[in-house]
């Protein structure tokens, strides 16, 4: 029964760790979105250290984490860009590392984009602990962003924390639903 918790805590630090928020208790904007990436990574961490030792608890930490940082704005847009630029993100992000490798463009790109994306969050912790379903739970990103989009292209209100914290909601709450 814990496991929607987990799920709605990891909603909530992979929303606060994205843009678009006001700073808390006068830390740096910076600075927040690092205490909330690090603390978002820990629950993969606490998997690979409860199951493989310490030293796989701290590399997937880390790993995660940059994995994190490496970002994904040039995806999150799924191609609703209006300028007509192909893979121009509409926030004028480059396209991230990974990306090169993913052929094609348009929606179905970015969409595989978001896709390596989480699954680069989630790889380390599904190897450390030998569980595939945790290491390929990292893909859900990508629908989890194409829900957020459908409902905003139906409602025409802005999905932008939602697909973020639905994100979130999803990667940690598989982990749960698998380690718990």
């Amino acid at each position: 029964m814990i496991e929607p918790i987990i799920a709605i805590i990891g909603g909530l630090l992979y929303r606060m760790r994205g843009a678009h928020h006001e700073p808390l208790l006068g830390m740096s904007g910076r600075m927040q979105k690092i205490l909330y990436m690090l603390a978002f990574s820990s629950l993969y961490a606490t998997a690979a250290f409860c199951v493989s030792g310490t030293w796989a608890g701290i590399i997937v930490w880390i790993v995660t984490f940059g994995s994190i940082t490496a970002g994904h704005a040039s995806y999150m847009d799924l191609a609703h860009v209006k300028d007509g630029a192909a893979n121009a993100p509409s926030d004028g992000e480059t396209e991230e590392w990974y990306g090169t490798w993913i052929p094609g463009s348009g929606y179905w790109h970015e969409f595989a984009g978001l896709a390596v994306s989480g699954l680069l969050i989630t790889l380390p912790a599904g190897i450390a602990t030998l569980n595939p379903v945790i290491g390929l739970s990292g893909a859900l990103k990508a629908p989890a962003y194409a829900i957020g989009w459908l409902i905003e292209d139906w409602t025409e209100f802005n999905m932008f924390v939602f697909r973020e914290a639905l994100t979130g909601m999803l990667l940690w709450g598989s982990l749960a639903w698998v380690v718990l």
